[in-house]
């Protein structure tokens, strides 16, 4: 039998290339404008991944400076962010000549309930605190529990007024002053000077001069480099941690003793002239503005617990007063041996890459002191005065005062201080700072606020907390290894708000030492109060990647126009190449060829096309995240790597979109091809 014409897939295939390399010219055109919509919806894909990839690898950083963090009282943010009841809907407003009047105290009355249920306040207790710390340590670098302790008052160091023996102040040097004594001392002098008595407070506010530090060397070796020393080892430990660029403000370094009255006044005085340029560049202030690792490792610090810090007053003069305590803020150098003596072990700095690491920028002590500080102070004299301690009242003879205990705290701490200005100018004072009891209601939760003194340099606190009198921590922070195990340590978190029986070690008061292991707990144990904690990176990167899709999906639906606009083009190139190979559609069909024949010889063609714009857009879209990933890196110097990324999943796709794309285009046009009638296109001219 004889067999019937047909054309292979490969032979249209070679007719259609042959073809395209015969108008080369227009074939480019034609590839690099379909190639246009690959490239834009590549380029905005690619970004979108490179973006995502950086906030990943800066996942692992975050959780470094946002920790998971657990707190005595706070605000829900993910219930904030999520309430819409919250807003202020007046559809039925009328815009007019007339003002409107925002019915704020209509809107808070009816929120209230919402807004309160923002607010938390966590019942820490000791089967809670113990339950953290029998998580599993292959969850987390480090738990840390923060006391809120204030050791300003307690930690003292050697103050000089001045070195130069022609300035007022000089022999008035003091063995040994209070780091609050030092830092109310130059408060006050900013605030009489003229014109500047307002800037008084940010000598406090800005800086806070020891904080607590991570108790996991390895972790801070992973993030830090050390300058100088070592990592902290025992309790008397304290660590300085410097920024990126090798600085501590001097504020600070003010607040520490590291500036004598004199240099620090001299300073202020230079600030404040119109010729500081020029001092900027002189010796002295260049040895004010940098310090040798040494020198600052060389400071002494002493601690000292309450009962030698704060002494009763038992004459009747001082408790008619309600002056119950007097605060020593100037202590002999005679008594540096009873003190605690700290010990600045070393210095380090964040690693080139770290953006938020887990330590504050300061002299930060270890967490063993914390819990020194409390074993030392919970008994102490101060601590049993704001408890109300009947025993502790009849031994100081003040049983007299009984109502007074009764109503609550209200006494009074004085001690003088002396500051010397230029020109010999010498100003002593004398500070009375009061305590009262403040009582906070809500509807939600009360709670009370014991031993607030206040004056004109900002309010601080005198608690039992803030003097070593609560063994609960006030902050806990979790640092999860990754991001992936932050999910496994939340998980276990909820395990304590469910219902679910859970296990786990109970700890001394320290929470130190294991006592008991594997102790259950079951669900409805009234020891499980509902503890909430706060998850600030997993708030940042939902809200980032959210906004990044939404940016992505609308860059690409406009992008994605340029491909409709192309397969139009490439539409009409074909039917124009259908219209230039009539008479080769009619010898195809006089010896003997299918329509389908033909059809596949334009569908070849575009498909050919498709698949050359793919290549080309991948292509030119790989050369555009190069140059734009050199261009990132150089102007942010070096600390982003790259911003664009096309993966390779992405790459495929597009191609295969761009032929898909094509070879629909060329349906209609090849379809027409096919019905075109052999004797008519031989004919043609």
């Amino acid at each position: 039998k004889k067999e019937k014409a047909k054309m292979s897939l490969w032979t249209a295939f070679k007719l259609s290339f042959k073809n395209l390399l015969s108008k080369r010219a227009r074939t480019l055109l034609v590839t690099f404008a379909g190639a246009l919509g690959i490239i834009g919806v590549s380029s905005v894909l690619s970004v979108s991944t490179g973006v995502k990839d950086y906030i990943a690898a800066m996942q692992d950083d975050m959780l470094s400076g946002n920790p998971i963090t657990i707190e005595k009282s706070g605000v829900d943010m993910t219930g904030l962010m999520g309430e819409s009841a919250l807003a202020d809907k007046r559809d039925d407003l009328v815009v007019g000549d007339w003002v409107n009047v925002n019915q704020m105290i209509q809107f808070l009355i009816g929120n209230q309930d919402v807004l309160l249920n923002l607010q938390y306040n966590n019942e820490f207790n000791k089967a809670y605190v113990d339950y953290l710390k029998s998580m599993p340590e292959e969850y987390y670098q480090a738990i840390t529990l923060n006391y809120g302790i204030d050791i300003s008052k307690n930690i003292y160091t050697d103050f000089t007024v001045s070195k130069d023996s022609s300035h007022p102040g000089y022999g008035l040097n003091q063995d040994l002053m209070s780091l609050d004594a030092i830092t109310e001392t130059y408060s006050k002098a900013i605030e009489h000077m003229d014109d500047y008595g307002q800037y008084s407070e940010l000598i406090t506010s800005l800086t806070t001069m020891m904080s607590q530090c991570v108790s996991n060397n390895s972790y801070i070796s992973s993030q830090y480099d050390l300058l100088a020393g070592d990592l902290p080892k025992n309790k008397e430990d304290v660590l300085i941690v410097l920024d990126g660029q090798n600085m501590l403000t001097d504020l600070l370094l003010v607040q520490l003793g590291y500036y004598n009255q004199a240099e620090f006044f001299d300073l202020v005085r230079k600030c404040l002239d119109d010729d500081f340029d020029s001092y900027m560049t002189s010796d002295e202030y260049v040895s004010l503005t940098r310090f040798e690792y040494d020198e600052l490792m060389a400071k002494k610090f002493y601690w000292y617990p309450n009962d030698t810090v704060f002494t009763p007053n038992t004459d009747l003069e001082s408790l008619t007063n309600k002056k119950y305590f007097s605060y020593n803020h100037i202590l002999d150098g005679s008594q540096k041996g009873n003190g605690f003596e700290l010990n600045i072990c070393g210095i380090v700095k964040p690693k080139k890459g770290i953006s938020y690491g887990a330590l504050q920028t300061g002299f930060l002590y270890s967490e063993d002191f914390a819990r020194y500080m409390i074993e030392m102070n919970y008994d102490s004299k101060i601590n049993e005065f704001i408890r109300g301690n009947n025993a502790f009242k009849e031994q100081m003879g003040l049983s007299y005062y009984s109502d007074t205990f009764a109503q609550g705290i209200d006494g009074s701490l004085t001690y003088d201080l002396e500051y010397y200005w230029e020109f010999g100018m010498n100003e002593s004072f004398k500070s009375n700072v009061e305590t009262s009891e403040i009582t906070l209601n809500t509807r939600s939760a009360s709670s009370q606020i014991l031993g607030f003194f206040g004056f004109s340099g900002g309010i601080k606190s005198l608690g039992l907390r803030s003097l070593g009198g609560d063994r609960m921590p006030e902050t806990i922070c979790i640092y999860p290894n990754n991001f992936e195990d932050k999910d496994l340590v939340t998980e276990y978190l909820d395990k304590w708000n469910s219902d679910e029986d859970i296990y786990y070690n109970v700890y001394d008061e320290n929470f130190k030492e294991i006592v008991e292991e594997h102790v259950l707990l079951k669900g409805d144990d009234p020891l499980r109060i509902e503890i909430k904690y706060t998850d600030p990176v997993e708030i940042i990167i939902s809200m980032l990647n959210t906004m990044i899709d939404i940016i992505t999906y609308a860059l690409v639906a406009f992008t994605a126009l340029s491909l409709v606009v192309s397969c139009v083009m490439i539409a009409i190139i074909t039917y124009v190449s259908v219209i230039e190979r009539i008479k080769e559609i009619g010898v195809i069909r006089s010896l003997g060829g299918r329509k389908k024949d033909v059809s596949n010889l334009f569908n070849a063609e575009t498909f050919i096309i498709g698949m050359c714009s793919g290549l080309v857009g991948i292509g030119v879209t790989l050369l555009l995240s190069l140059i734009a990933n050199v261009i990132v890196n150089f102007t942010s110097g070096g600390s982003v790597a790259s911003i664009a990324r096309l993966t390779p999943k992405t790459a495929v796709i597009m191609v295969i979109i761009s032929v898909v794309l094509t070879c629909i285009s060329g349906l209609v046009p090849a379809a027409s091809a096919a019905k075109k009638d052999p004797v008519v296109a031989l004919r043609t001219e």
